[in-house]
């Protein structure tokens, strides 16, 4: 699958399952993408999140959502 075609999630504050340790102080948006290489479904791994600030739009984050398990 193109990961420009992939769908997205997103949501305006931190999910439960997500567990970020990486402050920001910025409210972000938390958006679900696929990972890069567009293996998701053939691995047990965390889901990858990019946290978007809401005012800035500064990327402060890119990476696992530490939802493994």
């Amino acid at each position: 699958m193109d990961a420009r075609n992939a769908a997205l999630t997103c949501y305006g504050t931190m999910p439960l399952n997500c567990r970020i340790y990486k402050a920001t102080s910025e409210s972000c948006w938390y958006i679900y993408v696929r990972w890069n290489e567009g293996k998701d479904g053939l691995a047990i791994r965390s889901s990858r999140v990019i946290l978007v600030g809401k005012l800035t739009g500064t990327i402060h984050y890119d990476g696992s959502a530490g939802d493994e398990g």
